[in-house]
């Protein structure tokens, strides 16, 4: 009896798992956000059943759907969609603002999506903290209210050698992008076919 609910039970969650989908992941490192599988800089998403326009649509939809601006979140041109980011993302037990885009190219019923990296900041005292992958891609000042400019505090979150030396910002980076992955597949995977 032991045995027939155990040949159940590895029934059940291979049939299961065969339904849930996954999308690949980002992972920062040096030389910025690549592909946590393959190390390439982006990652693929296979849609079976969808079509060209009706990803780009999905796309427009998306947008339009979960930004408060899209019209200047979103461009199309042709195959290609470029989402921008600056949206406010937890880091640890503070909060943080991470400043990026998402660039997506759209081919039969895959899409192959980039994240750029600009940067994480945060507010920490009176100071402002720049964060990316090294400290050289930060960028080093901004425009303050008055309409002068202030410098940032710029941190690598590798070293020089390529060591770790941020790991509650490169987990933060790391989690709003993959989730954005999985959001956007999640949506385009509830679309319908029957427009």
């Amino acid at each position: 009896m032991k045995m027939y609910k155990l040949g159940l039970l590895l029934f059940f969650s291979l049939f299961f798992s065969g339904r849930s989908y996954s999308a690949p992941g980002f992972e920062l490192t040096v030389q910025g956000m690549v592909n946590s599988e393959n190390k390439s800089p982006y990652v693929i998403v296979d849609f079976p059943g969808h079509d060209r326009a009706m990803l780009l649509q999905s796309l427009r939809n998306y947008v339009q759907k979960y930004w408060n601006k899209p019209s200047e979140s979103l461009k199309i041109q042709g195959d290609f969609v470029s989402i921008s980011y600056y949206q406010t993302v937890p880091v640890g037990a503070k909060k943080g603002t991470l400043e990026g885009t998402m660039n997506i190219e759209v081919k039969n019923d895959k899409v192959r999506m980039s994240f750029n990296l600009v940067a994480l900041y945060r507010r920490i005292g009176g100071a402002y903290y720049c964060y990316n992958a090294t400290r050289e891609s930060c960028p080093s000042t901004y425009e303050t209210m008055g309409g002068g400019h202030a410098y940032y505090a710029r941190r690598g979150i590798f070293d020089k050698e390529g060591k770790l030396k941020y790991p509650e910002q490169k987990k933060a980076i790391e989690d709003y992008v993959n989730q954005e992955v999985k959001d956007i597949t999640d949506f385009i995977n509830t679309q319908s076919s029957d427009w």
